[in-house]
């Protein structure tokens, strides 16, 4: 039977030939008809997404170099704003700005995306661009608290939606993992100590002093944020910090994480998880159930933690959490027409709505980590 990694790079190369696409991009949703249903905005961050993910592909499968290349020149056409330094939200499928808000998350996927072209085709211009992108942030978003700042709309800081103080940690892991890939790409560059500023945050402010589990969402002095929401903790992100904290250890030798990185992988999965082996949404600081949504990308950040505690530690009993989770993978979520559900219900159903295609980028790198770690696993 085909392995999973195996699917994933089958599934890409399939969307690489049947994804609509328009001058501003890729569709963001496609149904089962390989129509975009419903038409949306493109976002820089489903863009980029697709884009690394065409550019990661492309190492293994050649044939792939000049979709993989249009992806990252198209995105960079139409969301690159060079006087700040960044790029913008949206535009439309025509390519005409919309949001030109220059949001801190999605930030982060257009550094990863170049930081995988320029691996696979040694685009200095996609260096450069990394390079300006980091000094805008740097400019323009450096928080005095520590980090960065959820955006800005021109030069100026704006607030995350829905509240003028909360803060995330959410976008300071993706950058973390955009550093790392920076740094393996050009080790020459400032991103390993990009990297570092923001491992000490996750250590002193996002987990806090004591090692808890990891906070969602903060004021603007990354204390844990008032009310409800100060209680959120993702089990999804724990799995995907112990993922980066592992390939961060690859990258600056620095064999300390490994504690960070069990201590989050413990969290998860001892109260992370539903009865069916399905990692929920979110959970409290005491494990209790917030959201039992079966989300698609906490199942495949489970499967990524799940490697690299296994690279660590070689035990059975991970080998074996890692087999049921790509057996939860490929029974429940994927589906015959190379596209994948985005949720299952309650009820043990899949969701009944398009593929967004922004998820592409979980799945193939869990089905790449589950070939490399573990390449007796299948499907």
């Amino acid at each position: 039977m085909e392995n999973l990694e195996a699917r994933a790079r089958r599934i890409v190369e399939v969307w690489t030939k049947k994804l609509p696409v328009t001058p501003g991009g890729y569709a963001e949703n496609v149904t089962s008809g390989w129509t975009e249903e419903p038409v949306t905005s493109r976002t820089l961050a489903a863009q980029a997404r697709l884009a690394y993910t065409f550019c990661h592909c492309r190492l293994a499968q050649p044939r792939l170099s000049g979709v993989a290349a249009e992806a990252v020149d198209g995105f960079m056409r139409v969301f690159w704003n060079p006087g700040l330094r960044g790029w913008i939200h949206s535009v439309s499928p025509q390519g005409d700005p919309e949001d030109t808000t220059i949001d801190t998350w999605d930030q982060s996927f257009g550094l990863l995306a170049l930081a995988w072209d320029f691996r696979v085709r040694g685009n200095p211009g996609s260096k450069e661009a990394a390079l300006k992108a980091l000094a805008g942030l740097n400019e323009y978003a450096a928080a005095p608290a520590g980090g960065y700042l959820e955006r800005r709309e021109g030069g100026k800081a704006a607030s995350y939606p829905g509240s003028p103080s909360a803060r995330r940690q959410d976008p300071h892991m993706h950058l973390f993992e955009a550093f790392i890939a920076w740094h393996a790409a050009d080790p020459s560059g400032p991103w390993l100590e990009q990297a570092r500023a923001i491992l000490r945050l996750l250590r002193e402010k996002f987990r806090g002093p004591k090692g808890g589990p990891l906070a969602a969402y903060f004021d603007a002095d990354l204390n844990p944020a008032p009310g409800d929401a100060g209680k959120i903790r993702i089990p999804g992100d724990h799995y995907e910090w112990t993922w980066l904290l592992r390939q961060y250890e690859k990258v600056s030798g620095d064999s300390s994480v490994q504690k960070d990185a069990e201590s989050l992988y413990g969290f998860a999965q001892n109260h992370g998880k539903d009865s069916g082996g399905f990692a929920v949404y979110a959970v409290d600081e005491a494990g209790n159930l917030l959201d039992g949504a079966r989300l698609f990308w906490p199942q495949l950040e489970m499967l990524k933690a799940h490697t690299a505690i296994y690279e660590w530690t070689g035990g059975a009993a991970v080998r074996e959490e890692a087999e049921k989770t790509i057996k939860i993978i490929t029974e429940r979520y994927l589906r015959g027409d190379e596209l994948f559900c985005n949720r299952i219900e309650a009820n043990g159903a899949p969701e009944a709505s398009p593929t967004a295609t922004r998820l592409i980028y979980h799945l193939f790198v869990a089905a790449c980590e589950a070939g490399r770690v573990l390449s007796a696993c299948c499907a």
